[in-house]
């Protein structure tokens, strides 16, 4: 737990105790000490933690509250915030994180199937008319990074999976992950031998550019299984365009849809990095990973690099340095208000608008705070009336639009420019 002192003095002797009424939870050791924390420093309990316990009948999802009470020689304040009971999600080496629909965290996806097939016209995909062990080479319509790598094409296999750049490669004998044979970089949505149009099964694989939710969709649609006619399965592939949809990586978010339940066992569902030697195996050959639930109609997974997130964010992980841009968060997810903190190092950078004598940076003069939700619609821009060049300055959301309505739990985004300067960050809201 992370304390950091915004005094002019420094806190003495801190100490800090833990309380809850929750009944699910013990607190084994509720107190810590934190020593003498200077003016503006910032410092954390690791050496002694607080201990706590959960009781096994507790449901996953549950939201626990908790007061901090912290004393020091020259004062004493209260901090109230919650924590999400969780539970451990499948990982690779910690870099990619995969969820799935209806799980207890904010990263979980929603299932919402977007057809992009010939069943209707709204959003017309492009057939890729594949046949049996065909791959294909589409252009993305943005830059997506995966495992570190930034990729501008994929290969769309008609054996339920795509693989980053391009592969000449059509494997249909599925294996576990990861694995350093061909393919590669890869999203193995339902790996098997599959054959769109085997024996006049109208089946097919499609792509579309959804530019308004800046996502990228490919979808198996009613593709049979290789010498079987009538068992066929439809599944797609979303790719979530990096620039907006950040995450702290830097790499894409990957949604994997599952219309139907799938038809066989005999399959494999994952990722994989570019050599072959880091992925996540969801499912092989009848068995799932240990940590994951099954895949049923209506179904979603979602792999992030977007750690588990159960709780605030605590304020002494976050700055903002001197002489340098910057936006943080504070908490994050929040539940009632945000605090967003910015940093403009210079005036120079601000516009023609700055004010000397006040050292001030004049509204409308080339810096903006809006947010937006995850279709990319502005829901509320904030009027900055000034900031005070290198120094932090500060707003504070508190989760409505611009009319004053309250917005639904979810992902909002926190865009922060000056010139040329861009700053994008991910606002969790809880309700």
């Amino acid at each position: 737990c992370y304390v950091r002192n915004i005094g002019p003095v420094q806190a003495t002797n801190t100490t800090a105790k833990l309380r809850t009424n929750n009944a699910y939870i013990t607190l084994i050791d509720s107190t810590t000490n934190y020593g003498t924390i200077p003016a503006g420093d910032s410092t954390n309990n690791s050496s002694d933690p607080f201990i706590l316990s959960v009781s096994p009948g507790c449901p996953i999802g549950h939201v626990v509250d908790f007061q901090l009470y912290i004393v020091c020689a020259e004062t004493s304040w209260t901090r109230s915030f919650n924590l999400t009971v969780g539970r451990p999600m499948p990982s690779d080496t910690g870099y990619y994180y995969v969820y799935w629909s209806g799980g207890p965290y904010q990263q979980a996806p929603v299932y919402s199937w977007f057809a992009i097939d010939t069943t209707q016209t709204a959003n017309p995909g492009t057939s890729l008319n594949l046949g049996d062990d065909e791959t294909r080479q589409v252009n993305l319509p943005f830059t997506f990074k995966f495992y570190g790598v930034n990729y501008n094409q994929i290969s769309i296999c008609s054996n339920g999976w795509l693989a980053f750049g391009s592969t000449i490669s059509t494997a249909y004998s599925n294996t576990g992950v990861p694995n350093t044979a061909l393919p590669n970089a890869v999203v193995f949505a339902l790996w098997d031998d599959l054959h769109p149009g085997y024996a006049g099964a109208p089946g097919d694989v499609y792509y579309y550019n959804d530019a308004t939710r800046r996502r990228f969709v490919v979808e198996w649609f009613r593709v049979a299984r290789y010498g079987y006619q009538t068992r066929m399965e439809t599944f797609e592939v979303l790719l979530y365009d990096p620039v907006y949809y950040p995450t702290p990586t830097g790499d894409g978010e990957i949604i994997i849809q599952y219309y139907d339940a799938l038809d066989e066992t005999d399959h494999t569902v994952g990722i994989e990095n570019a050599a072959g030697t880091v992925g996540i195996q969801y499912y092989f050959d009848g068995t799932y990973h240990q940590l994951g639930v099954p895949i049923t109609p209506g179904f979603a997974l979602k792999f992030t690099t977007w750690p588990p997130t159960v709780g605030v964010v605590e304020e002494g992980g976050l700055s903002l340095e001197s002489g340098k841009f910057g936006l943080v968060l504070v908490p994050n997810p929040f539940r009632d208000k945000l605090d967003i903190r910015y940093m403009i190092p210079d005036a120079g950078r601000v516009g023609q608008g700055f004010n000397l004598a006040s050292n001030k940076a004049e509204v409308g003069q080339g810096f903006s705070l809006a947010i937006y939700d995850i279709s990319g619609r502005v829901v509320k821009f904030f009027n900055l009336e000034s900031c005070i060049v290198n120094r932090v300055s500060n707003v504070i959301w508190d989760g409505t639009d611009d009319s004053g309505r309250k917005l639904p739990a979810g992902v909002y985004f926190v865009s922060f420019e000056v010139g040329d300067y861009r700053q994008i960050e991910k606002a969790v809201l809880v309700r």
